[in-house]
C-alpha cells in the first residue's frame, strides 16, 4: 500500500512539473470606487528570468490568475503601453512546486491633472470646481443653484456618464475645496451645495 502511495505521489509530482502552477492575485487600490475607473482590459505582465514575457488579464474585480506557470523566478508587473496613470511596485514570485496564491498587488492613481495641489491653485486663482459623480449634467440649473456657484465663487464640473479621474483623485481635490470653503464660510455652504458631489 505504501509503495502504491508514493507512486501515485510521484506521478502527481510528474503531472505538475509538466503543466506548471497557477500564479493568481488580487489588484489592490486605495479606494474602492477607483475599481470602476480602471481599464478592465488591464495588462498584467509575468517575466521570468530569461526575460519571457507571461501576459494576463484582469477581470472584473481585478483579480488576476496565471496558468500552467513553471518553477522559477518572476517579476509581476503592468502593461504601461495600456495604462499610464497608476504607479506599482514590482512583485517578485518565486514558484516551487507549487501554485503561489493571494498575491496583492498594490496600485496606486498618480493625481496629477486633479488633486490637492491643483485645487490650492485654483482657489488662489479663484476657479475651484467641486467635481460631481458620473451622471447626466443639468440641461440648466435652477435659480438656487446658479446663485450658490455665485455666492461661493465656484463652479460645478459634470463629467458625464464617464468619471473624469480616479475617484480617489476626485475626492484629494474636493477635500481641499470643503476646507476652503469651510475656513471661509463656515459649514453652512454645506446645507445648500448639489447633491452627488465626489466625497461630500
Amino acid at each position: 500500500m505504501r509503495m502504491v502511495f508514493l507512486l501515485l505521489l510521484l506521478i502527481v509530482v510528474k503531472v505538475n512539473a509538466q503543466t506548471g502552477f497557477s500564479v493568481s492575485g488580487k489588484i489592490v487600490l486605495p479606494d474602492n470606487e477607483d475599481n470602476e475607473d480602471l481599464d478592465h482590459s488591464l495588462v498584467l505582465i509575468l517575466k521570468d528570468s530569461t526575460g519571457t514575457i507571461i501576459g494576463g488579464t484582469v477581470d472584473s474585480n481585478l483579480s488576476f490568475v496565471f496558468n500552467s506557470i513553471m518553477n522559477g523566478n518572476y517579476i509581476l508587473s503592468i502593461d504601461t503601453r495600456n495604462i499610464t496613470n497608476v504607479k506599482y511596485p514590482l512583485t517578485k514570485i518565486n514558484v516551487t512546486d507549487h501554485a503561489v496564491e493571494n498575491i496583492t498587488l498594490d496600485v496606486k492613481p498618480i493625481c496629477e491633472d486633479i488633486s490637492n495641489e491643483i485645487a490650492q491653485k485654483d482657489i488662489s486663482e479663484r476657479s475651484p470646481r467641486l467635481f460631481m459623480e458620473p451622471g447626466i449634467q443639468p440641461k440648466k440649473y435652477s435659480w438656487k443653484e446658479k446663485r450658490f456657484q455665485r455666492k461661493y465663487h465656484l463652479h460645478y464640473f459634470f463629467s458625464g456618464c464617464m468619471r473624469y479621474a480616479f475617484h480617489s483623485c476626485l475626492k484629494q481635490y474636493n477635500k481641499a475645496i470643503f476646507d476652503y470653503l469651510d475656513c471661509r464660510y463656515g459649514v453652512k455652504w454645506r446645507k445648500h451645495v448639489m447633491p452627488h458631489v465626489v466625497g461630500l
